[in-house]
């Protein structure tokens, strides 16, 4: 099992910065993949960290990296 730094270190942001790509060219929209990363989060802040608040930051970086991305991708897209 991988440990948990590096799970939220360098596995994380770089699944939601995909995410924010791929969740954009499937949906068409800026949202849908964020809310997914937001959802994800929360779940491995409960499920692998056992609820420690100092994953909380966390809770508001992933969904940023993957709205980023999705609207840098919307852009890309656009024009």
């Amino acid at each position: 099992m991988l440990n948990a730094m590096f799970l939220i270190l360098i596995v994380f942001p770089i699944t939601s910065a995909l995410l924010g790509v791929i969740g954009f060219l499937i949906a068409k929209k800026i949202w849908i993949a964020p809310l997914l990363v937001l959802i994800l989060t929360i779940l491995f802040l409960y499920v692998m960290a056992n609820g420690d608040s100092s994953f909380f930051i966390w809770i508001g970086i992933f969904p940023l990296i993957s709205l980023i991305t999705s609207t840098a991708t919307w852009y890309t897209v656009k024009s």
